[in-house]
């Protein structure tokens, strides 16, 4: 499976065709499912085009998003703009995407899955380091494992995969499993993924240059890149 990360935390201005308004996401979105993405992840924003967790913003980026009929889920990361309590932002939504990624060594990353689970919404369970790996129990089954590595240096980023891919293999064998990485380790860790046969993903959240170093036009040619050599 692969995805479309289609703007991250980036700023305004960090890509010329970085998708910001619910239009703009369906639009990245439905380019990236013809170039072959099978499903997207996004941050929603607000109108000054920085992230938000605000149920406004986030209902208008679904139901323009749930047009495009694929599946998609957004982000519940700590740390965005004048977000305090990122379960108290979630209480307030009324429409919910198909899943949303969770980072498992955040404070509130127990009740931010429990509250998924109960309004029936997919959990990717967001694990950075072996530590993460044990703190899979300490909430529902994920819909899928979601290996973030922050590492960008390709050698060392690598090496942190396997370690916990190989402390899943000790926990876990069943539940499907996401490797990406950022910066300098997205391309490597990307191809690293489809050489073991798991999902990966590829945008402008995780690089904004092809394999060559080259800036490209938008999301729907680094899926493209992806997918030329898997």
């Amino acid at each position: 499976m692969l995805q479309a990360c289609l703007n991250g935390d980036r700023l305004p201005g960090d890509a010329r065709t970085l998708p910001l308004t619910a239009k703009a996401l369906a639009e990245d979105f439905a380019a990236c499912r013809a170039a072959g993405a099978d499903e997207a992840h996004f941050h929603p924003r607000s109108p000054d085009g920085l992230e938000t967790l605000d149920a406004g913003p986030v209902a208008e980026a679904i139901a323009a998003c749930r047009a495009v009929g694929a599946p998609f889920g957004l982000s519940t990361r700590a740390g965005m703009p004048g977000v305090r309590s990122v379960l108290g932002k979630l209480k307030r939504w009324e429409v919910w995407p198909d899943y949303c990624s969770v980072n498992l060594h955040e404070a509130e990353a127990a009740e931010i899955r429990a509250l998924l689970e109960a309004r029936g919404v997919g959990v990717e369970a967001g694990v950075w380091t072996l530590a993460d790996v044990a703190r899979l129990k300490d909430g529902p089954r994920p819909m899928r494992i979601l290996i973030e590595v922050m590492t960008e240096e390709p050698s060392a980023a690598l090496d942190e995969a396997d370690a916990i891919l190989a402390a899943l293999d000790r926990v876990d064998m069943t539940t499907p499993r996401l490797l990406h990485g950022q910066g300098g380790s997205a391309w490597p860790l990307l191809r690293h993924a489809q050489y073991r046969g798991l999902s990966t993903r590829v945008g402008f959240e995780d690089m904004l240059t092809d394999e060559s170093g080259t800036r490209v036009a938008g999301n729907p040619a680094l899926v493209t890149e992806a997918l030329r050599r898997a």
